[in-house]
């Protein structure tokens, strides 16, 4: 498991591109600081909603990591890579471990850059003070959030996994999304993203739902999904 986790690194290394959509993490912390140019009542933990727990888990990285996971997944299933490496052997089980590991790894660098951009640019622009309780508490929600979302995108990596071809996963990925977005206002426990939204602001001050949810709920519901496409991953062939 080790060495496949390590190879999928070194092929990173080689994939211009994924280094290049780390800069998303960069959109939310930049807007902030403009939207909030000219706000003289703007503090702290305004600032930080806007810039690390808005936008970023709701939509851009759920868009991010479901591109990086179809890019990471596809061209070995268009070159066949993927039936070469089953003569090693490697179970398919764990080749589908492997790439959720790296699409966490990489869940948690895309978050270490935001937190680093809101810290660096709240402290240029005076919206963060030096209150340590501030920087600790922005730097746990964004290790959760490197960590949960990447359980709540699952779905979309087993689709990836299973297809070749960037077309179908892609628009899976976008209206996978969405869907969870949407069903954010109707219901938390119907969508993985859902779910995972709600753990993430469950202790966030000044968020207040229509409706009362379980914590342990929203941790199953991301889990049954979760379970239910990795088998599928897991049992089909990708074509």
């Amino acid at each position: 498991m080790l060495r496949l986790i390590e190879s999928e690194i070194i092929k990173l290394k080689r994939k211009k591109s994924a280094v290049f959509m780390l800069s998303a993490a960069l959109i939310m912390p930049l807007i902030s600081a403009a939207y909030f140019y000219r706000d003289t009542n703007i503090n702290a933990e305004r600032f930080y909603k806007s810039a690390c727990l808005s936008y970023t888990p709701w939509i851009i990285l759920p868009i991010v990591l479901s591109v990086f996971s179809s890019m990471i997944m596809n061209e070995e299933n268009q070159n066949g890579i993927r039936t070469q490496i089953r003569i090693v052997p490697v179970k398919n089980t764990e080749y589908f471990i492997a790439k959720c590991i790296v699409v966490m790894l990489y869940s948690l660098n895309f978050m270490l850059i935001s937190y680093a951009a809101t810290i660096g640019v709240g402290s240029a622009f005076g919206y963060l003070g030096k209150d340590a309780g501030v920087l600790f508490y922005t730097a746990k929600k964004c290790l959760e959030i490197g960590i949960i979302i990447p359980f709540a995108i699952i779905p979309v990596c087993s689709v990836a996994f299973t297809h070749t071809g960037y077309v179908f996963p892609l628009c899976f990925a976008i209206a996978y999304t969405f869907l969870g977005f949407i069903l954010m206002t109707v219901t938390m426990y119907l969508h993985p993203l859902s779910c995972a939204t709600a753990i993430i602001v469950r202790d966030v001050a000044g968020v207040v739902y229509a409706h009362t949810f379980d914590i342990g709920f929203a941790v199953l519901g991301i889990a049954l999904w979760g379970l239910v496409f990795s088998i599928y991953a897991c049992t089909k062939r990708g074509g």
